[in-house]
């Protein structure tokens, strides 16, 4: 079998559904939103390899992943059938669970926050170490080395995160109870591909975790829809 080459973290079939008349979508950069992109969704949101995994003999397995993902990707195309059709029951919306937890560990994001936060937790040790004198000094004229360094992870860490972190977010989904909103106004709904904020608003910034779920208390989703 050939190996995957793009790894897409927002899958085609999905971007398909956004498509204009010329079969493309607009996409904006974060880092540059005045910078507008018009393209087919098969050169959009995907990375080279993005979710290869190395193995025993020393090489590395390019589908494994996708090929898990797929699992749950080709389930979609008779949820949104189901979904406009009316026709949305706990079987439909376990799928839709599964693809929204899916999606959030899945992407850049995500990953990119569990490799920096790793590496904090590498860098804040190192430091322990060297301020109780576990390590050796540092060279002369580099004394403040360790402050400085930057810390590489592995991908493969965040890789193997998704599935911890997808069961904690699939805990959050359960309880809040999801539906189906069925726009009937003719005003158009616009939406984009992160959504969704959660976190406790009684606790102050610093004390807020990225990524976790505390048991108990209410949750409540707001979402916007513009007006014109």
């Amino acid at each position: 079998m050939s190996n995957k080459k793009r790894h897409h973290y927002v899958p085609i079939f999905y971007l398909i559904e956004f498509t204009d008349s010329d079969e493309k979508v607009f996409v904006y950069r974060k880092d540059d939103a005045r910078l507008v992109l018009h393209q087919k969704p098969d050169n959009t949101g995907f990375r080279k390899y993005y979710y290869a995994q190395p193995v025993e003999n020393g090489g590395r397995d390019y589908n494994a992943l996708e090929d898990q993902f797929c699992i749950i990707e080709t389930k979609w195309g008779d949820f949104i059938s189901k979904a406009r059709r009316g026709e949305v029951g706990p079987k439909e919306l376990d799928t839709l669970v599964q693809f929204i937890a899916l999606q959030h560990v899945r992407v850049p994001a995500t990953r990119d926050a569990i490799e920096l936060n790793l590496a904090d937790q590498v860098k804040a040790t190192t430091l322990k170490l060297e301020k109780f004198g576990k390590l050796p000094r540092p060279p002369k004229g580099f004394e403040n080395i360790l402050s400085e360094i930057e810390i590489t992870i592995s991908p493969h860490k965040s890789i193997e995160a998704m599935a911890p972190i997808a069961l904690e977010f699939g805990q959050i989904l359960a309880r809040l109870g999801l539906g189906i909103l069925y726009n009937g106004s003719g005003i158009p709904f616009i939406t984009s591909d992160n959504p969704v904020i959660w976190f406790n608003p009684e606790q102050g910034e610093s004390e807020i975790i990225p990524y976790s779920e505390s048991s108990g208390g209410d949750i409540i989703l707001f979402f916007r829809c513009p007006l014109t």
